[in-house]
């Protein structure tokens, strides 16, 4: 997967549906928001991503140069195959996730500006054979001085 975008993701929490409440205890000089998003915003976010991904796969299959490309087009069908197939399969499974995000951004009091965002992000699943699967996705950025 791309790496997250801290941008895209604030201006995502911007629309979506949420609940935003002060967290006790930041750093002198900071305000700290504990931001949940609602299981289907979590979800969507998840949907929007891996469909993002998945297209951007399947565009290296035809993308001579691209370590993905054949120049035998019957190793690209074969791998376009593969791909309908496991895309596929990803619709489903997200048919059905549970999805939960909490983000908690830092804010600097003086600047107003946001210092610190840190997204945990938990999905629990059941995958092709049925069993139930749980994955967890902690990101953490700190913003800086340009």
């Amino acid at each position: 997967m791309r790496k997250l975008n801290p941008l895209e993701l604030l201006e995502y929490i911007g629309e979506s549906e949420k609940t935003v409440t002060r967290e006790l205890g930041a750093a002198r000089g900071t305000t700290m928001l504990r931001i949940e998003l609602s299981q289907e915003a979590a979800a969507k976010m998840t949907y929007a991503g891996l469909d993002e991904q998945m297209k951007l796969l399947a565009a290296r299959i035809d993308r001579k140069g691209d370590p993905l490309y054949s120049d035998d087009p019957l190793v690209r069908e074969r791998l376009k195959s593969i791909w309908s197939r496991d895309e596929k399969e990803m619709r489903q499974m997200l048919d059905d996730i549970e999805a939960a995000t909490i983000c908690h951004l830092t804010i600097d009091k003086h600047t107003q500006l946001p210092s610190r965002l840190t997204m945990e992000r938990k999905l629990a699943y059941v995958d092709e054979s049925g069993k139930s699967r749980t994955e967890t996705l902690v990101s953490d950025v700190t913003f800086g001085d340009l």
